[in-house]
């Protein structure tokens, strides 16, 4: 963490801290999505395939924000290191199952690293990590709804399809609801 122009940081060490720790939760997840969309195409989910690509993007954009914010405060970035990315899930409902648990997680982070800010009075920080925390709610409500589908529906047969076809779908359509669409 120490740098010769740590001095010069406007971030206090435990926000730096947790910012370096969000980074690299972002990167994980990405490389999860990565990892997702690459079992789904193996079985036959294109559509969903696409849906974790566009995640896995979204994560990595997430991770250079908070790099590139983090060294505009005059902070030091760690540059994660990547483990325990697996490429197997036993089903799409499994699949689906982390994706919310990794998304809640990610909120739990953000919320630590929110109450930080105000407790130690980062608040350009905490301003920072807003739109962040709303992109939380979506992500959560997203995976859970395609998880409702999979359960209603089920993964095979016609199931199957109809669960691909949906997952942009439902991704999209909340997009075009926030646009007002």
């Amino acid at each position: 963490m120490a740098t010769t122009l740590s001095k010069y940081s406007s971030l206090v060490e435990p926000v730096e801290i947790l910012l370096n720790e969000q980074l690299s939760l972002e990167a994980h997840s990405s490389s999860l999505y990565v990892a997702m969309s690459i079992w789904c195409k193996a079985h036959g989910y294109e559509m969903t395939a696409d849906f974790f690509s566009f995640q896995a993007e979204e994560e990595r954009s997430q991770a250079r924000k908070l790099l590139e914010y983090i060294r505009k405060r005059g902070g030091f970035p760690e540059i994660p290191e990547l483990t325990e990315i697996h490429l197997s899930f036993n089903s799409l409902h499994r699949v689906f199952e982390q994706v919310i648990e990794t998304e809640m997680h990610a909120t739990f982070q953000l919320n630590s690293l929110a109450t930080e800010c105000i407790k130690v009075n980062d608040y350009v920080t905490f301003q920072f990590l807003q739109p962040l925390l709303y992109g939380q709610v979506d992500k959560e409500h997203v995976a859970r709804r395609v998880l409702e589908l999979i359960i209603k529906v089920g993964e095979s047969g016609p199931g199957r399809m109809q669960i691909d076809s949906q997952v942009l779908e439902i991704s999209w359509g909340l997009d075009l609801v926030k646009q007002g669409r």
